[in-house]
């Protein structure tokens, strides 16, 4: 695995702690990572024994770009 590719996941790491406190706000559902994959980039087992696929995905643009006169 390049530098580039752990780079990656270490990025998914930190965005799927985020995300998995929001979600368990939200939901009221617990889950922990049964696998790290390519596509999807998690497969988590909720505490209602329900199995899932997270896919995190990032909006990239210019921040000059984002605002226009």
């Amino acid at each position: 695995m390049s530098d580039r590719e752990i780079g990656k996941k270490q990025d998914e790491e930190s965005d799927l702690k985020l995300f998995k406190r929001e979600y368990e706000r939200i939901t009221g559902f617990s889950f922990e990572i049964i696998d790290r994959t390519e596509r999807p980039d998690f497969i988590v087992l909720r505490s209602d024994g329900t199995q899932l696929g997270i896919e995190l995905t990032k909006v990239m643009c210019n921040p000059n770009s984002a605002f226009r006169a």
